[in-house]
């Protein structure tokens, strides 16, 4: 999984919202995927510019929370 920096996806975002490109395009320019830049967006949209940035710490969760996690997706409980 590549990750990108926060700043790259920042201006991909803003380029999209303030140009007439499309997704389609930015993909082409910057060689990523235009799903990937298409998430970028959405979530800018729902949730601000700080979803663009990489979180801090590692998620932990709770021996209940993942005794409710399917087994056939290769989660153990």
């Amino acid at each position: 999984m590549v990750k990108y920096k926060p700043e790259l996806k920042a201006q991909i975002v803003h380029e999209y919202l303030s140009t007439a490109q499309s997704t389609y395009d930015l993909s082409k320019k910057y060689h990523i995927g235009k799903r990937q830049i298409a998430k970028w967006i959405q979530g800018y949209r729902l949730n601000g510019p700080d979803v663009l940035k990489r979180r801090r710490h590692k998620r932990n969760f709770t021996a209940d929370f993942k005794k409710l996690l399917p087994k056939s997706r290769g989660f153990n409980g």
